[in-house]
């Protein structure tokens, strides 16, 4: 029941949760068709990674701007849902690289008052040296999200679309430079 709170969920070393027990995790952060792999440490990371590790850490590691490459994708469904995704890849010289991706996705959603809108840009240059690579991440993300609420099983048999709240949401903005 505490996980949110003791396990540590980074993007390449970026912590994503944010430190309060009760606040959300931007699972909106990680761009899915980016991710190399996933790196799990299981018990206690507290040591490197600080308190909200002691009960694990997992690091989502993404690709790198190291080949040249396009790509696209543009999505309808169900509710109202639409998606569009674009990205690029631009080798600079021999020993840097550019990465953009942009992600736009809306629905309105199987439940009442539950539309959701999501806007993602990230950005990373890269120089690859002797010693390694050194590089710059930015990202902007705006999620929006109603929230309907929990529905009893009384309220679920006469409509499960209802909702139990009105001006219930979750709305983040969140604007990274490392």
């Amino acid at each position: 029941s505490t996980a949110n709170s003791n396990v540590a969920v980074m993007i390449n070393g970026r912590k994503i949760n944010p430190a309060t027990d009760g606040a959300a995790l931007y699972l909106n952060s990680i761009d899915l068709s980016n991710v190399v792999r996933i790196e799990i440490i299981e018990g206690s990371a507290g040591t490197l990674y600080g308190n909200q590790a002691v009960g694990g850490l997992i690091n989502v590691i993404t690709k790198r701007p190291d080949t040249r490459s396009r790509r696209g994708r543009v999505g309808a469904g169900s509710y109202g849902g639409r998606e569009l995704m674009g990205g690029l890849t631009e080798l600079i010289g021999d020993n840097a690289g550019l990465s953009l991706q942009a992600h736009k996705r809306d629905s309105d959603n199987y439940r009442d008052r539950n539309v959701s809108r999501m806007e993602r840009l990230d950005a990373r240059f890269e120089v690859r040296h002797h010693a390694g690579h050194s590089y710059v991440d930015a990202q902007v993300l705006q999620d929006y999200v109603q929230t309907p609420g929990a529905l009893f099983a009384s309220e679920l048999a006469a409509d499960r679309r209802q909702a139990v709240f009105d001006h219930d949401y979750l709305d983040t903005d969140s604007r990274v430079l490392r």
